[in-house]
């Protein structure tokens, strides 16, 4: 593993985009581009894990 290229940050989405049009949220059913604006700077080739927010 490249240690300059692996390392975890939290991150909260800002925006999310479907075809340069703003969304509250998105449902994927087959493969798309979506755009996504972070409250921190994300690196290429990002690989994301998402944290769901616990049960109430």
């Amino acid at each position: 593993m490249n240690e300059n290229l692996a390392y975890c940050k939290l991150a909260r989405i800002e925006s999310l985009k479907i075809n340069d049009i703003s969304q509250n949220e998105v449902k994927i059913e087959s493969e798309q581009e979506v755009g996504i604006q972070f409250n921190t700077d994300a690196r290429k080739g990002l690989k994301m894990y998402v944290r769901s927010p616990p049960e109430e």
